[in-house]
């Protein structure tokens, strides 16, 4: 992820958060009464920061994780206003920010038998432009 173990961790650790938080999705496991996250499947896909110009600032990571199989019921904070379930196809037919379009289009490009861990992108801003890289 080109940074050090504990940013990695906390950095996961947050997404498992904020994926329960925005979804209502558990990835984890109930080990005496008590959540454990676990971000053992999760994948890093990449990082992307918003231009300066913009009134509204991020420097945003992205995962993948494989949810087949596990229990899963939609049903978060309601933060999100349309929580479903979609084809990546159609998903990208929905009007998207750039950088959420190119990572559902990565994410196309690492399904497989097995869902293939890629290169990491660096998405920013140069001039107004998207400039990517590689993390």
């Amino acid at each position: 992820m080109g940074c050090s173990p504990d940013l990695a961790g906390a950095l996961a650790l947050a997404a498992l958060r904020e994926t329960w938080e925005e979804t209502g999705i558990v990835l984890g496991r109930v080990e005496a009464d008590r959540l454990r996250p676990d971000a053992s499947s999760l994948q890093y896909l990449g990082r992307a920061i918003t231009p300066s110009e913009s009134p509204i600032r991020f420097h945003a990571r992205f995962f993948l994780q494989d949810v087949t199989g596990l229990p899963v019921s939609l049903g978060g904070s309601g933060e999100l206003l349309d929580l479903a379930f979609r084809p990546l196809e159609a998903a990208l037919r929905l009007p998207l920010a750039d950088i959420t379009e190119f990572m559902l289009r990565d994410v196309i490009g690492r399904l497989g038998p097995d869902l293939r861990p890629g290169r990491p992108v660096f998405w920013r801003y140069r001039r107004g432009k998207p400039l990517i890289g590689w993390d």
